[in-house]
């Protein structure tokens, strides 16, 4: 788990790797650190085993040779037949030393497994606004996200009518749409019914 930590604290972590580590051990397909990570080619690039097989799985599907996502070299099997090769150290190290979160203005320290879950809830990513789809743009500190929420709430107001102007008005579209094809219903069953009796006289 991931905690706010003091400068005296800090210096008395000898297993607070850099985040060129942290870089190192960062899965490039889900971009969190590796979870059982695996050698994925020859140049030592890694991810998690789960990620590499679903790559692996997808290449398969389109009848193309797996590549790293980082280099493009061929994708290594280990002896087992399964995509990557393992590696206990990589996972030694992401299970046992801190790290400090990679979010500016974070700050907080924990193990490198855990800064997966940590990002779910660190307050400094940076998410979007919840009314972005109606046009509020940018993204936020998550610590930030209700402050931007009261600022903003006008312009909210405005984008969700100017929404809900637009839904009605494809409404009545979609009425008037309705009512042609009944018309149009309506007088393909007239003709019917003439041609049926046509047909009955003669």
């Amino acid at each position: 788990m991931f905690s706010t930590v003091t400068a005296a604290e800090r210096a008395f972590m000898p297993n607070l790797v850099n985040s060129s580590v942290v870089d190192d051990v960062t899965c490039t397909i889900c971009l969190a650190p590796c979870d059982d990570a695996v050698r994925a080619c020859s140049a030592d690039h890694y991810n998690c085993a789960s990620c590499l097989k679903t790559l692996v799985d997808g290449a398969d599907r389109l009848g193309s040779a797996a590549r790293c996502p980082q280099c493009r070299d061929p994708v290594i099997f280990g002896r087992n037949g399964k995509a990557g090769v393992s590696v206990p150290l990589v996972n030694a190290v992401i299970n046992t030393q801190l790290c400090e979160c990679p979010m500016e203005g974070c700050g907080q320290v924990g193990r490198l497994a855990d800064l997966r879950d940590h990002t779910k809830v660190c307050p400094k990513v940076k998410v979007p606004c919840p009314y972005a789809r109606l046009g509020c743009d940018g993204l936020h500190d998550r610590d930030q996200l209700d402050s931007h929420m009261r600022d903003e709430w006008a312009l909210h107001l405005k984008l969700t009518n100017e929404r809900l102007d637009s839904v009605v008005t494809s409404v009545d579209g979609v009425k008037d749409d309705v009512r042609g094809n009944k018309r149009a219903l309506d007088r393909l069953q007239a003709d019917h019914r003439r041609y049926r009796g046509d047909c009955e006289q003669s």
